[in-house]
């Protein structure tokens, strides 16, 4: 489809005005169709959008009258310009019309910055015994409309109609020739056309001529007649909806004066497209303030937990004594490196490795550690632990921290899916987190990718890009509400309400440490959950100047003399080490008209239909 400026620029015309006296031009104007951009939006409404040409929508309910002869004589003037008068004899039965419309593209597609454009003025329509009969014209995107009868008075059976108009602008010129390559009848009719004709004349000899008739960039051949400065065409069947007349007329240099393109810059075209019409404007806000109340109210039934409304109690141990990575999975719902770097740490605290500070050898050397394997089976784990701790070793009694970079990331997506399946088999979750998101995501990424494509289209055909601009911004807002999405279940809700009543508890510990003091082995028991909840240096802190060395002596060994607090900042490089380790990646290999003619390729063309 041409590219266009959208406009609606109409002069009505009466017989016995003078068409030329003020001829239309390519319009420029920013005002759309009212028509159009109405059925356009509501289009876009019903989510089935679909972009088609400007009268399609009258095509698909305008039946039942024939075209029983389409004739076009195209006389071409010295000057370049063509005269072309179009002979439409039609049957409305007994359909009641007012008369037909007429549609000729004038605004074609030429390169990536330029816009080619017909310039074209009716000179006259009349009935068969050449009686003025009264017209409306006007530019509707990228085409010319002749809008033809009496808005008064209705008509049947068979009418006659003749229409005149120039064109400039439309002929090729060539290294050898110029050629005239022309749509007689054009394709976008909702009738049959029966016979198809059409002639074209010159003040010179025409040397070479051919046609093609069907569906566009149809191959199938006419029948075309060349005698000295007259070419003659002929369809040889009758021409179903969506099919048409294409004719090409060569000629030498020199037989008429052919001026070059005439071009606009698509620049122009730019802000028309997102004309700020009130309608424009009123409809984008619509679909911005409708797509965010959706986004809400979705969030508010489906994404937002119970717990959220509910009144947090602090609670005085892990929920249902669950693990530190089940726990962190109920806060934020993802399985990520900090669930699995605080399963480790658990996994020491609860006997099955040890974690060894190593110094670096050198100045600039990091510190590093050693995880070493203890004696203790390994047969009661849950499976996403399990999966944690056989890739850590993986037949080796100890390794070195540093040693798990690009060699983990397998385990570790293994272990963050069977963590995802552990919360869904305790039925926490209505599906998967990582799923829904996925889902979301992915459809918010369709909406923002539709709202581009439809600014673009709307904006070059109807001048209401904003309401394409609209649908994209809601899909970019839409795209970070994806992460809080996942739909918990009354029992995952009730869980994540103590969990968070258990969190409470651990981040006010350094207010209550004589309480904390008393419980044994606490320290150690529920660091791995401070991990998970972000809050190690409160925890340690609640520990300051309390002796919990010989909590930490069964799992942890430091090089310099135990503290919580050295602990602490030790736990916490260690914690960014872990999970820079588990998660990194290995790189990546790389590895290294005549000759182009067809039905429908030429200018003109368009169609109609009747009203």
């Amino acid at each position: 489809m041409p590219r266009s400026s959208p406009c609606s620029s109409v002069k009505r015309y009466r017989p016995g005005d003078d068409p030329l006296a003020d001829a239309p031009r390519p319009c420029h104007d920013s005002r759309v169709d009212l028509l159009k951009a109405r059925a356009a939006l509501q289009v876009l409404v019903a989510a089935t959008i679909a972009v088609t040409a400007p009268w399609s929508g009258r095509v698909s309910a305008d039946e039942g009258w024939i075209i029983e002869r389409f004739a076009s004589d195209i006389q071409v003037q010295p000057d370049g310009a063509l005269r072309v008068t179009e002979s439409l004899d039609v049957d409305f039965g007994t359909l009641q019309r007012h008369g037909i419309f007429r549609t000729v593209p004038i605004r074609y597609e030429y390169d990536a910055t330029h816009v080619r454009v017909y310039q074209l003025a009716v000179r006259s329509v009349t009935d068969g015994a050449g009686r003025a009969i009264r017209y409306d014209r006007s530019d509707e995107g990228a085409n010319a409309v002749v809008k033809i009868g009496d808005p008064d008075r209705t008509v049947s059976g068979p009418q006659s109609y003749r229409v005149t108009y120039d064109v400039r602008g439309a002929l090729n010129a060539f290294a050898d020739h110029d050629e005239l390559f022309w749509n007689a009848t054009g394709a976008e009719w909702p009738v049959p056309v029966r016979a198809a004709s059409a002639t074209v004349t010159l003040g010179g000899p025409i040397t070479r001529v051919t046609c093609f008739q069907g569906p566009e960039r149809s191959q199938e051949q006419c029948r075309a007649s060349l005698s000295g400065t007259r070419a003659e065409f002929v369809a040889t069947r009758t021409f179903s909806p969506g099919e048409q007349l294409t004719i090409v007329t060569a000629f030498a240099k020199g037989v008429v004066s052919v001026p070059p393109p005439i071009l606009e810059g698509k620049a122009r075209d730019l802000a028309a497209s997102f004309e700020p019409s009130p309608l424009a404007v009123g409809s984008a806000v619509f679909i911005v303030v409708a797509g965010l109340a959706l986004i809400f109210w979705r969030w508010y039934s489906v994404g937002r937990d119970a717990a959220e409304r509910s009144t947090i109690v602090p609670e005085y141990e892990p929920p249902d004594r669950l693990r530190p990575a089940q726990l962190g999975l109920l806060i934020d719902e993802r399985a990520d490196t900090k669930d699995v770097t605080a399963t480790i740490v658990d996994l020491a605290v609860r006997g099955y490795l040890r974690i060894v500070e190593v110094a670096g050898q050198g100045f600039l050397s990091k510190k590093d550690w050693r995880l070493a394997k203890t004696v203790k089976a390994s047969t009661d784990l849950l499976p996403y632990e399990d999966i944690v701790y056989q890739g850590l070793f993986a037949g080796r009694d100890s390794v070195l921290l540093s040693e798990l970079r690009t060699h983990f990331v397998t385990q570790l997506a293994a272990a963050e899916s069977a963590l995802y399946k552990d919360s869904l088999e305790r039925r926490w979750f209505t599906a998967r987190p990582d799923r829904v998101r996925t889902a979301y995501g992915l459809a918010s990424l369709a909406i923002a990718l539709l709202g581009i494509g439809l600014a673009w289209l709307l904006g070059a055909q109807f001048g209401i890009g904003l309401l394409g601009v609209a649908v994209a911004f809601v899909g970019f807002v839409a795209m970070p509400m994806s992460r809080v999405m996942a739909a918990k279940t009354a029992a995952g809700a009730e869980l994540l309400r103590r969990t968070l009543g258990f969190r409470r508890y651990m981040e006010v510990a350094e207010k209550e440490r004589e309480r904390f003091a008393e419980r044994e082995n606490i320290f150690s028991q529920y660091l791995p959950y401070a991990i998970v909840f972000g809050c190690v240096e409160k925890w340690a802190r609640a520990f300051a100047g309390i002796d919990t060395a010989a909590q930490t002596a069964g799992w942890y060994v430091g090089g310099s003399p135990f503290s919580s607090g050295a602990l602490s900042s030790s736990l916490q490089g260690f914690n960014g080490s872990l999970g820079s380790a588990l998660a990194a990646t290995p790189g990546s290999s790389g590895h290294s008209g005549f000759s182009s003619g067809g039905a429908g390729g030429g200018g003109g063309g368009g169609g109609g239909g009747s009203w």
